[in-house]
């Protein structure tokens, strides 16, 4: 039977069942359970009845959504039985309960069918609780060194860890933290070999914890040398995986002056080198402080150093805070001297007539020149007061005489 055949076949058939090829049309999930196999992981199993008038080459698969209180849905884990198992750690979502969703899909031919999802909560068989803080382990060759500060000191809290991945063998190997030790504030244990892919659970008789610890490696230590006027910066790359994949990033001071931070890495071509240097300039005059440490790249698994080293070189023979001091009043003097001739020149430029009147030229005077004549007749000339005449009368020397007699 040809391509063109078995498409109107099937047609056909879909048509004469009377099923319709849109979405819902399958029907949900029903009986959704759940069972801790060990307080990392569990298992869902749930039940799915098949409609009698679905079509024979029709299957379907589950999709299976675990969303986090407080965070968006996953990607769907798609599985054609009807159970999962995955690991659930308290520490991703801060609670003790996860939404578990799942939704039956159709698959070729009967792809774009679904049914209405089906959600229940899964929750830890004890509640989650704040039991330490600060929880680190230091990777080293020979297995991993947790510590945690304890928030009860009075509580008697067991540590117990495996690799993440729920899986039948993983599930058995859950196992105690080794060779306690208490170190002032802090209590700690030993992990047995090494993995990036580790979690850990941390427990009382009422509550618990799970989670992925934090993963650091000892902080390399550095040395500084004087090669005449560079300084030379040297590390030893540590031990776990390649020397390349590690980034030393170093930020430092030059007469308590911040420079560019630098990113130092082993080139790959030389996987198998473990010293690392870095040249910078040198002033012999001026005290070198630094700080740096170390984390991974992206080609390895994420870690970092545990905490920032600090190293000096060199001291200030040149008084610091005093050369700070006068270079801010050098960069104010010159700024407000640059404001003053802007505003001289302004002011300068208007009222040029003041400062530059025009002057005629004295030859002008002599010569009878027309425009010397009409600037003298444009000149001000004051206007004439009115005033009274005065009259004088003569008077006789006898009459004024008699007067007085």
């Amino acid at each position: 039977m040809t391509a063109a055949r078995r498409f109107y076949a099937v047609l056909f058939a879909l048509t004469s069942l009377g099923f319709d090829c849109h979405a819902d049309v399958l029907p949900p999930v029903s009986t959704i359970s759940y069972e801790w196999l060990d307080p990392l992981s569990a298992k869902l199993s749930w039940t799915w009845e098949r409609p009698g008038d679905l079509p024979r080459g029709c299957d379907v698969e589950y999709h299976f959504y675990r969303r986090n209180k407080g965070a968006s849905s996953q990607k769907p884990v798609k599985v054609k039985s009807k159970y999962y198992s995955d690991t659930y750690l308290t520490g991703e979502t801060c609670s003790d309960g996860w939404e578990v969703v799942i939704q039956v899909v159709g698959v070729e031919p009967c792809d774009g069918w679904t049914s209405i999802n089906k959600s229940t909560t899964v929750t830890t068989e004890k509640p989650e609780g704040r039991l330490v803080e600060d929880f680190k382990c230091v990777a080293e060759p020979s297995g991993i060194n947790c510590s945690w500060i304890p928030l009860n000191p009075d509580l008697n809290v067991a540590v117990s860890y495996r690799l993440c991945e729920t899986t039948e063998e993983n599930i058995k190997s859950l196992k105690r933290c080794r060779h306690g030790y208490s170190d002032g504030m802090r209590s700690g244990c030993y992990l047995n070999g090494f993995s990036t892919d580790v979690c850990v659970l941390v427990e009382t008789d009422s509550h618990l914890k799970t989670f992925k610890p934090t993963l650091v490696i000892p902080l390399p230590e550095m040395s500084v040398r004087e090669d005449g006027e560079r300084l030379s910066l040297t590390w030893t790359t540590p031990e776990l995986g390649t020397s390349n994949c590690w980034d030393y990033q170093v930020c430092y001071k030059e007469c308590e002056i911040k420079q560019r931070c630098q990113t130092i890495q082993i080139p790959p071509e030389l996987p198998g080198e473990r010293l690392l240097h870095a040249i910078i300039d040198y002033n012999n005059e001026c005290r070198y402080e630094f700080v740096y440490h170390v984390t991974s790249t992206h080609y390895c698994p994420d870690m970092r150093s545990d905490g920032q080293g600090f190293m000096t070189y060199g001291s200030n023979r040149v008084p610091v805070q005093p050369m700070k001091s006068t270079i801010v009043i050098a960069s104010i003097l010159s700024i407000v001297m640059s404001i003053c001739l802007v505003l001289a020149c302004y002011c300068f430029n208007r009222y040029r007539a003041v400062f530059c009147p025009n002057i005629p030229d004295p030859s002008v005077l002599f010569n009878g020149n027309k425009e010397w004549k009409t600037t003298i007749s444009r000149l001000y000339t004051p206007m004439p007061e009115a005033t009274e005449p005065c009259k004088l009368t003569l008077v006789a020397e006898n009459s004024v005489r008699q007067e007085n007699s």
